[in-house]
């Protein structure tokens, strides 16, 4: 299983939200440059990066951080947050992002998802799930569609994405552990899936459990900095 520790970035500081509430915020310290070190020096492979304000307001802020961040360490960034154009996810595969999330448009302008999706495929894009009650939210969280998420990854597979990002947005940095029923329903509909399961990991066990059932990845960011998981031996776990 691919371990993506998580840099949440909100105007070019590493934070966190709780259940994706824009005035729920905490920072932390280092900039992400500094914390993408700190886990490419500690064995990591790969890096989950955000923009928080992109995915609120569809303009993408840190093509320059990205860059540097590929640049210096090396780390295969899952890159996700306000992509909304063909020209984003252009931008960010020739800077050198490995894998470009795309949740909103998928669900608010279709024929852009679908030019993406033939012209780039499954093995750059990532199909962006974020599930609240059931319903998929998009622009950050901030809306809830009508459509379910089952009806939004049988779309993505319909489309050759068959890598999925499902966010229980009720758990996302709460540290109340991941919703592995979700998961589990999710698989078993879809055996083709390969899903990454993000928000609520909040122990070493919770990211072994996902590992069991397994999970393509997992997204990992409160626990670690908030200490209740040691990234050192979440680093021992890494695919």
């Amino acid at each position: 299983m691919i371990v993506y520790p998580a840099i949440d970035i909100m105007e070019g500081k590493v934070v966190r939200l709780e259940r994706g509430e824009y005035d729920a915020v905490t920072e932390y310290g280092e900039s992400p440059t500094d914390t993408a070190h700190r886990y490419a020096d500690l064995g990591f492979r790969y890096l989950h990066v955000v923009d928080l304000l992109a995915s609120k307001r569809g303009r993408i802020t840190v093509f320059e951080t990205l860059e540097e961040i590929i640049d210096e360490t090396g780390l295969r960034v899952e890159f996700g947050g306000g992509v909304r154009q063909y020209e984003d996810v252009e931008r960010l595969i020739d800077i050198g992002v490995d894998r470009v999330v795309v949740g909103s448009l998928a669900i608010k302008d279709k024929p852009k998802f679908e030019a993406i999706a033939k012209a780039f495929g499954g093995d750059r894009i990532t199909l962006g799930a974020d599930v609240r009650e059931g319903r998929v939210a998009v622009r950050g969280w901030t809306e809830k569609s009508p459509t379910t998420v089952e009806e939004h990854v049988q779309y993505g597979l319909d489309n050759n994405v068959d890598v999925v990002l499902c966010t229980d947005v009720s758990r996302d940095g709460m540290m109340l552990g991941p919703n592995v029923e979700l998961y589990q329903s999710l698989a078993r509909r879809f055996p083709d899936l390969k899903l990454v399961a993000s928000g609520g990991v909040s122990s070493i066990d919770d990211v072994k459990r996902l590992r069991d059932q397994g999970m393509y990845a997992t997204i990992v960011g409160k626990a670690i900095y908030e200490g209740a998981i040691d990234p050192k031996e979440l680093a021992t776990l890494v695919g």
